[in-house]
């Protein structure tokens, strides 16, 4: 598909809902919300559109950006394996991979050597310090804890992240699906981010969820990514938007294409499709 504003979907229905990925969309190259972008969000909200976060962050990851940006609404969290109250941080909806499914995974990313971090509740736990974790930690400005897997009593989990090369990660994912075929959800939101959630869980259930709620129908909302993790949500909305940035795969699943994070692609599209 080649770069575009036009949507290819039939109509403009009245949008009620923007759904945004933050890495790689919402945010630029170094980890910000342009002054433009901000002034677009805040205009949205008050034509009393709902402005939901969508990321494979935890919680805690995304607060801070929901408060910057004075959102008041649900934020989708661990790829929608969970969502939260962004008010209140109160768990309105999980989806956990279970105990023996999530010993199964650790035990797959031991065997080739490759850090793989388990996300429960709004904490995360790894077994060894490593250039993986340092990196991870600094970029979405949180610490893990470091545990023995093996003595934790219950690894239901709502979601793994297994870091490394790309080629190792390939292999892995191979390995579990092999094993385990359709019961386990993998994704790469980066070449070097595999994660792995419940069979059921993607950022499709969570928009869903979310929609359900305000009683909001799919053709009202327009969603916004970048990654591989965002093209069943792209797919859900009336209007999927891919970013020029993304993917060859994410650009084919959407029905228009943004300028890049770093040419604030998400503001220019809304001016243009909300006469801002």
């Amino acid at each position: 598909m080649t770069l575009s504003m036009e949507h290819s979907k039939a109509g403009n229905p009245q949008i009620r809902l923007i759904a945004l990925d933050i890495d790689g969309t919402l945010l630029t190259g170094d980890r910000a919300v342009s002054d433009r972008t901000k002034g677009v969000i805040d205009r949205v909200k008050e034509m009393g559109i709902y402005v939901v976060l969508i990321s494979g962050r935890s919680f805690s990851a995304v607060k801070p950006l929901y408060d910057q940006l004075q959102l008041h609404a649900p934020v989708v969290c661990y790829n929608g394996a969970g969502v939260f109250d962004g008010d209140t941080g109160e768990t309105l909806f999980s989806r956990e991979i279970d105990d023996w499914h999530t010993r199964r995974i650790v035990d797959a990313a031991r065997s080739r050597d490759i850090h793989v971090q388990l996300f429960k509740g709004d904490e995360f736990y790894y077994e060894r310090v490593r250039p993986e974790a340092v990196n991870y930690e600094n970029h979405i400005n949180l610490r893990g804890t470091v545990v023995n897997f093996d003595e934790m009593e219950d690894l239901r989990v709502l979601k793994a992240l297994c870091l490394g090369e790309h080629e190792k990660l390939l292999e892995l994912s191979d390995d579990i699906r092999r094993a385990y075929g359709s019961r386990i959800y993998q994704v790469f939101s980066f070449p070097t981010f595999l994660e792995i959630m419940h069979e059921r869980v993607n950022k499709r259930e969570g928009l869903k969820a979310v929609s359900r709620q305000f009683g909001i129908d799919p053709e009202s909302i327009v969603a916004f990514g970048d990654g591989q993790n965002d093209i069943e949500m792209l797919q859900f909305a009336g209007i999927g938007v891919a970013m020029d940035n993304a993917s060859d795969p994410v650009k084919e699943a959407a029905d228009s294409i943004a300028p890049s994070n770093n040419d604030d692609g998400v503001s220019r599209f809304l001016e243009d499709l909300l006469g801002l």
